[in-house]
């Protein structure tokens, strides 16, 4: 659970009790004199030339982030569902383009097909191939698809294809907000691909229940 520290800069916060500073804006990122970016993972990073992007994650940036390098590239294929839904895949659901979207003109609906746990699949891994000790992290909006029932509860996971060892995220009640689920995950015990999916849960699978999906993300971290 992300703890807000209130009325501090990034550099600590003495009356925490948890080590980790959410940002907002950039100009909440200071360290020193120098001047840093508020990512979109909601911590902050700082000028660093050894890294790729230029930029690295401050020492108080949560999920396995701290310290490490921002990789700015998306390794998702179709992940804002603005055309169609290309790349993805339904599993024990039915997917589709909803005009309700959080950016762009389209995101993907999913809609459980009459099981307990239903997702959306990438179509191909999403990473050809990660050696172990390889770490990403993984983002995705959600929210409840208009005039549709709703699912107990969404998640998004990430895991190796080889092991289908896999890490989820924090599970969330859908509502008529996009909420954001985010995770870190790291490659273990052999070379193989990664897989993205979002997953929703029922207790009621007769109603069909549907959430919305958009803006999806996987970004390696170095």
């Amino acid at each position: 659970m992300r703890v807000v520290c209130v009325a501090v800069v990034a550099l600590g916060c003495t009356s925490c009790t948890t080590h980790e500073f959410v940002c907002h804006t950039s100009d909440q990122c200071v360290d020193g004199s120098g001047q840093g970016t508020c990512e979109a993972t909601s911590f902050c990073s700082f000028p660093d030339p050894t890294c790729t992007s230029q930029r690295r994650y401050g020492e108080l940036a949560g999920d396995g982030l701290a310290s490490q390098c921002v990789d700015s590239a998306n390794l998702v294929l179709n992940g804002t569902c603005d055309d169609d839904t290309t790349n993805w895949i339904a599993f024990q659901s039915t997917v589709s383009l909803s005009t309700t979207a959080r950016t762009g003109s389209h995101s993907c609906m999913v809609c459980d097909a009459g099981f307990p746990d239903f997702t959306m699949d990438d179509d191909q891994p999403t990473v050809a191939s990660a050696d172990p000790g390889n770490m990403f992290l993984g983002q995705a909006w959600v929210r409840t698809a208009p005039g549709a029932a709703i699912p107990t509860r969404v998640y998004l996971e990430i895991r190796d294809a080889t092991t289908q060892n896999g890490d989820a995220s924090n599970m969330v009640s859908v509502d008529d907000t996009w909420q954001q689920v985010t995770l870190v995950h790291g490659v273990t015990m052999t070379t193989q691909p990664v897989e993205v999916l979002i997953a929703g849960g029922t207790s009621a699978s007769s109603t069909n229940p549907c959430f919305l999906v958009d803006d999806i993300t996987l970004v390696r971290v170095e």
